[in-house]
């Protein structure tokens, strides 16, 4: 399998071939396979989430959820949370910059 690039890298690529239809089709099914990817390990981290939850839940009432949030985002599985949730934020806006591109070219390649 080819290797994953890192976001910067791909909003690298949608500027280079923003004029590119065909390129940006391959960039958008790359961006939607790594989007396809982190959602697996975003799944599994939930689980994991709920699991602490419970944990702590069951030694004794937290404060609040919020407190108890503040110290699940402390927490190696938080910390992972944090950069899976703002990649895959990140991927949907580069998907979404690729569809306007392409409806763009659209409305362009028509008026000429």
């Amino acid at each position: 399998m080819e290797e994953l690039k890192s976001i910067t890298e791909y909003a690298r690529q949608i500027r280079l071939h923003k004029n590119s239809p065909s390129e940006l089709a391959e960039i958008h099914i790359d961006l939607a396979a790594k989007y396809a990817f982190i959602s697996e390990i975003f799944k599994d981290l939930q689980i994991e989430k709920a699991q602490f939850w419970q944990q702590k839940f069951e030694k004794e009432k937290p404060l609040s959820d919020t407190f108890l949030e503040a110290k699940w985002r402390l927490t190696e599985g938080g910390n992972k949370e944090i950069r899976l949730k703002l990649e895959l934020k990140s991927l949907q806006n580069l998907m979404g910059a690729i569809k306007t591109s392409s409806v763009v070219n659209s409305i362009e390649a028509r008026t000429y």
